[in-house]
């Protein structure tokens, strides 16, 4: 549609939004309005069976509230009363210099999202986002923050077949309203074609393809880069009392990872995972284990330049299907067996590709090394698919073929032999001699890795952060 009904937002003294039922366009004017600095007045019609549910449910509206009313003179005293029932942006935030880029992220990691993360992480673009995974709800409150302080908005639309589908289109809308409000660029692409709400139907880009996929985002990326070197159209937090001034910062250490640093205290977990003394850093969701895992990547990275440093964060991975293939046909302790070698074979892999990458450099001038790494290239099959790859999507791959081997087996005795074939006659031993080869290049080996207890194979284990190290 055209400019219209921004236009409008932006001459009204106030905006009064029926949120009763769930409505695309109407989020987006709500978070245009808000983003504006307009006052705000979300209504339900508590007589509606499903209103409550509805709104608790998005859990937008948290923190800001809205006016209820079950018949016509109640919500004529509501919108009378507007200056006292409303809502004013209270809380956009000055530029994140450090992480520009903020990406609504999706509770399914399908195909579709992994590929805009790791195009993002291809382009070195540092940036922050907001997983229903890890926090299920989202405030229009953290929604400005997140928004406000960012160069550049990435905004993937779902398809209504897949989980969480609805919920996060609605969230997609109110967020992109934000954007658009706070004067910021934003990316909204879409898998394949779909229907798209009147109001942002023009901003949508689609795409067909991973390689499609790749190029807008990168291409976004590249925008918002050059973006965060122009001054913020707005300062944020102008002419607030000083509670307005205090910023406690993201829920998530991943959000912060560029601060972190500056508040980080080194707890007894992080000197002992520094030392390679606790194998596992383990504790229930927000007490610091993925700020441990963040914090000993940096250090070796920082003081010690010449080790290899190989930090694993798999954006999801459905291991439990791997789990649930092999439980059905093998006993405890072939399972067992099998998943020791598994995981032996990921990390030799990950392993020789963080080497690979670390040696390269030092191949410039010396042909024996050149020569060295395209044997390693040949014999593992490092094409530029695998190379350019993401753990989650090499991590995914490898399940797969596991999955693959149990579901053609004929029988229980074939399928232990062809994993046993399939893991140690050849891949394994190989790989360990290639990482031997490869480390003498470097100082030392550090291997970390975070979120491992989403997988499912490590049911009774609530681990997160896990480092092993030789030196």
């Amino acid at each position: 549609m055209d400019d219209l009904i921004r236009e409008e937002i932006q001459e009204a003294d106030v905006l009064v939004a029926d949120i009763t039922y769930p409505n695309h366009n109407v989020l987006y004017e709500l978070g245009y309005a808000m983003a504006a600095g307009k006052p705000v007045l979300p209504t339900v019609n508590t007589a509606i069976l499903a209103a409550h549910g509805n709104v608790t449910s998005l859990g937008l509206f948290d923190t800001t509230g809205y006016a209820d009313y079950t018949n016509a003179d109640e919500l004529s005293d509501k919108i009378h009363s507007w200056d006292s029932e409303s809502w004013v942006n209270r809380y956009a935030l000055k530029r994140d210099y450090a992480q520009p880029l903020f990406i609504l992220d999706a509770v399914k990691k399908t195909d579709f999202r992994n590929w805009i993360f790791h195009a993002v992480e291809e382009s070195e673009v540092n940036f922050r986002s907001f997983d229903p995974a890890e926090v299920p709800r989202l405030t229009a409150a953290q929604a400005l923050s997140d928004v406000s302080s960012s160069a550049g908005v990435v905004i993937p639309l779902l398809s209504p077949d897949l989980v969480d589908a609805e919920r996060h289109n609605l969230r997609a809308a109110f967020v992109l309203g934000l954007t658009h409000g706070s004067g910021i660029e934003a990316l909204v692409i879409q898998y394949e074609n779909g229907p798209v709400p009147l109001d942002y139907r023009d901003f949508v880009r689609n795409s067909a393809s991973r390689v499609e996929t790749l190029r807008h985002v990168s291409e976004f990326c590249q925008e918002t880069l050059v973006k965060n070197q122009r001054p913020a159209s707005k300062a944020g937090r102008a002419g607030y009392n000083i509670l307005g001034e205090i910023d406690l910062g993201s829920a998530a250490a991943e959000n912060e990872s560029q601060q972190l640093a500056q508040y980080f205290v080194e707890t007894a977990e992080y000197s002992r995972a520094l030392r390679a003394e606790g194998a596992v850093v383990s504790g229930r969701k927000g007490s610091g284990k993925s700020a441990v895992f963040l914090q000993v990547a940096d250090h070796f990275k920082g003081v010690f330049p010449s080790e290899c440093v190989v930090d694993l964060r798999p954006a999801s991975h459905d291991l439990s299907e791997m789990r649930e293939a092999l439980t059905s046909v093998m006993s405890a302790g072939v399972f067992d067996h099998t998943i020791a070698a598994f995981w032996q074979y990921i990390l030799y892999n990950e392993i020789l590709l963080k080497l690979r990458e670390m040696v390269i450099p030092k191949s410039r001038n010396d042909f024996d090394i050149q020569k060295k790494i395209a044997d390693i290239e040949d014999r593992f099959g490092l094409d530029d698919g695998v190379v350019s790859g993401d753990f989650t999507s090499r991590l995914k791959a490898a399940v797969e073929l596991v999955v693959g081997k149990v579901n053609n087996s004929r029988t229980v005795e074939a399928l232990k032999s062809e994993l046993t074939n399939l893991m140690f006659e050849e891949p394994i031993l190989a790989l360990r001699d290639a990482v031997l080869d490869l480390a003498a290049h470097c100082n030392g080996i550090h291997v970390l890795l975070d979120d491992l207890d989403k997988g499912g194979l490590l049911a009774g284990l609530s681990c997160k952060t896990l480092r092993w190290s030789n030196t």
